[in-house]
């Protein structure tokens, strides 16, 4: 399977699906970000700006996080999990409605931005156990060392689709299936994550250079984009999937 043909394949797909995936990408972030911003006051901004201004020229991160005060510490920890929770909310909602939007395509019925939020809603719970399930399984792989980190993020790739494709299964069984679709596929999945990565990378360090916009404002243009790119992805997952003909229930 050529992973130049599938990127372009992709790309086209992309091109002609837009408006939709703008749609979900634009809704999703407005509803992570403006969960963020309205869970922290106006106060709690100012500090958090603060205590990051004077981090500015430490050497040490973990070192200027120990010699803070606990009041600080107890601070930050609340931002940094609320930013957290953002982004998990923006993650399970765009990847739901993603997916259920191209298993609506695959299957040539007709599209319902309303009923693909509704059947994704209903998801949601088996979502959020597989999510936590990933999360800490690459986040343990990061401590351990990057390459188990990069390896989980690999074989967990097709968990998502496998779950809200099949009826019946559970977290645990989805991500067993993704870990033997992903091993078979890895020649084609690894180029897709380092390109995507990179390009993230790049786009978020444009943006954080640029500093345009108010803060909200900025972290929304932010999500959007990302979001985007994580479709992208997804729809790459999606096509590799059905490539290799899987059954459908």
């Amino acid at each position: 399977m050529n992973t130049n043909l599938i990127i372009n394949d992709c790309i086209n797909f992309f091109k002609n699906q837009k408006n939709d995936i703008f749609i979900f990408s634009f809704i999703t972030s407005c509803i992570s970000v403006f969960f963020y911003h309205f869970s922290i006051s106006n106060y709690d901004f100012e500090k958090m700006i603060e205590i990051l201004h004077a981090a500015k020229n430490i050497n040490s991160l973990l070192l200027w996080i120990n010699e803070l005060p606990k009041e600080e510490k107890n601070f930050l920890l609340k931002i940094s999990l609320l930013s957290l929770i953002s982004i998990f909310i923006n993650m399970i909602l765009l990847f739901s409605l993603i997916i259920n939007y191209l298993f609506t395509l695959h299957k040539n019925k007709k599209i319902f931005i309303f009923s693909i939020f509704i059947k994704s809603l209903y998801q949601l719970p088996k979502m959020i156990i597989l999510f936590i399930i990933c999360i800490i399984l690459i986040y343990l792989g990061l401590i351990l060392f990057i390459i188990p980190g990069i390896f989980f993020t690999i074989i967990l790739s097709f968990s998502p689709i496998i779950l809200l494709e099949k009826k019946n299964i559970i977290p645990i069984n989805a991500i067993i299936q993704s870990f033997k679709i992903s091993l078979n596929n890895w020649k084609n999945i690894f180029p897709i994550i380092t390109i995507w990565f990179l390009i993230q990378l790049l786009i978020n360090l444009i943006l954080i250079k640029l500093n345009l916009f108010p803060h909200i404002i900025h972290n929304l243009i932010s999500s959007i984009i990302n979001n985007l790119l994580h479709s992208f992805l997804l729809i790459y997952y999606f096509r590799i999937y059905t490539l290799k003909n899987i059954n459908y229930i």
